[in-house]
């Protein structure tokens, strides 16, 4: 049977009694394989045997016995099969060296411990085994020249090969999305979307990542992965038509998404029947932003009754649509001075500011876009937190800003793999993954408090949200 031990060239070892072994060759039946001591080169040892050439490797017999030592190492086998697992887990992801090793290590007998090689060592073997990977297929240095080959075209799925690249557009402005071929069958049940961008992750010849999930009953699971030359409203109308044309059953009902008038755009261009959701969580993004641009976060972080009152501003989307502009008045006559750039920019980009004709401009982003009451009171997603823990774990997964192209893919298929599994424990019937008890709290308070709405008590109503979030 294999023995789990690949050399630093990836070629399989075979460990018997304490001793390990290098193919040698396979005899001329191609029934059986020789092997010989893998320390020969250093010792001259003549050590050898013969295995079955089968996947079980069965041992056949002692051909020579070996002189390099007169007691086999269990302890240096151990090591060596570690060590293996420390460049195969360096090859498939981008976890720093040293957590690669730690994982590896841990419960080791003491007997291997002292057999492994030192923490250096190990960082070199997995930075050899990397550069090896990296090299594999040079970058190219344009998008244009992005030669695919069948590796990173498909993708291993349920014991057959899948297309992995679903769609390239080709080209300078090159557009690629990655997922699993097998998500198009329910692709038409893709009802409530969530789309999100990133960027450290992103391989150094694209702009973004940006990343499609979609609810599937409890779940939320990504689907799309797409690598974009840039943010424009032309690219993300590209893009959408391309994914049209791979799922042409693909109209969700829904899509949350980022404060991002390139998308909505291209949303309401190619997915005219769905509805543009913002996040609120990108809305507390925004605020955090504009407290630091106004040179406020020192006093934000230094006051709480400042710090309150600035969230009290963006409670304002938990407020009915209808009383909303009411409700940004009183709570203005509430505010001093320091609040000005704030509300400001608020009024401006989510309100709309009053003309010299007493009519009010229309804002950058409607009210009905970032208004959360009815979300809230129907237990629809408010935030796109999915999006953003999709995003965390994808840098988990790399452990690096800006990868090579191979090795960003290599590592998105066992990130799919992954969601591969967490699909599956759908189909079984599990339950979905349980949010941890203090946001659930979080979550019933604010809807009780949504609950008991009443504009007489705005003021208590925003500063009673504002206690259940932070904007960090």
């Amino acid at each position: 049977m294999y023995s789990g031990i690949l050399s630093k060239q990836n070629r399989e070892k075979f460990s018997h009694d304490g001793y390990i072994y290098v193919m040698d060759k396979p005899s001329a039946d191609g029934e059986k394989i020789f092997w010989r001591c893998d320390t020969r080169r250093t010792t001259a040892c003549a050590g050898r045997i013969h295995t079955t050439a089968d996947e079980e490797r069965r041992f056949l017999k002692m051909i020579t016995e070996h002189s390099c030592s007169g007691l086999g190492d269990p302890a240096r086998v151990g090591a060596q099969k570690v060590m293996s697992v420390i460049r195969q887990r360096g090859a498939s992801t981008m976890e720093k060296p040293a957590q690669i090793r730690a994982a590896a290590v841990q419960n080791l007998p003491l007997a291997i411990m002292g057999q492994m090689p030192s923490t250096s060592a190990s960082r070199k073997q997995v930075q050899r085994q990397r550069r090896k990977e990296n090299n594999a297929l040079a970058s190219p240095p344009t998008r244009a020249e992005i030669v695919f080959t069948e590796q990173y075209m498909n993708r291993e799925f349920n014991g057959h090969q899948e297309r992995f690249l679903l769609a390239d557009s080709g080209g300078e402005e090159r557009i690629l999305i990655f997922g699993s071929e097998a998500s198009a069958g329910w692709s038409n049940q893709m009802e409530h979307i969530f789309m999100d961008g990133t960027f450290s992750v992103c391989p150094s010849l694209f702009h973004q990542l940006f990343i499609i999930l979609s609810k599937r009953g409890g779940f939320v699971f990504p689907v799309l992965f797409c690598l974009l030359p840039d943010k424009t409203e032309q690219t993300y109308t590209r893009l959408f038509t391309l994914i049209k044309e791979i799922w042409p059953m693909f109209n969700p009902t829904s899509i949350s998404c980022d404060f991002e008038r390139a998308i909505h755009n291209s949303i309401r261009t190619c997915f005219p029947e769905s509805s543009i959701f913002c996040c609120f969580f990108h809305l507390r993004q925004n605020l955090r932003k504009h407290i630091s641009q106004s040179n406020l976060l020192n006093l934000y972080n230094n006051d709480p009754d400042f710090a309150l009152k600035c969230k009290m501003i963006i409670s304002l989307a938990f407020v009915p649509e209808n009383d909303v502009i009411n409700a940004l008045n009183v709570l203005e006559n509430e505010l001093d001075d320091r609040f000005e750039p704030l509300i400001s920019w608020f009024v401006s980009t989510y309100i709309g500011r009053i003309r010299c004709n007493g009519t009010r401009a229309n804002p950058i982003f409607s009210i009905p876009l970032w208004n959360v009451h009815t979300r809230t009171i129907l237990n629809i997603h408010r935030t796109n937190n999915y999006s953003e823990a999709c995003n965390r774990k994808i840098k988990r997964a790399l452990g690096m800003s800006h990868p090579s192209l191979w090795l960003f893919l290599h590592s998105l298929k066992n990130f799919l793999a992954l969601i591969d599994t967490d699909i599956e424990l759908h189909v079984a019937g599990h339950e979905p993954p349980r949010k941890r008890a203090k946001y659930i709290e979080c979550d019933e308070r604010i809807l009780r408090i949504c609950n008991n709405y009443d504009f007489d008590t705005i003021l208590d109503f925003l500063r009673g949200i504002s206690h259940n979030f932070n904007i960090d």
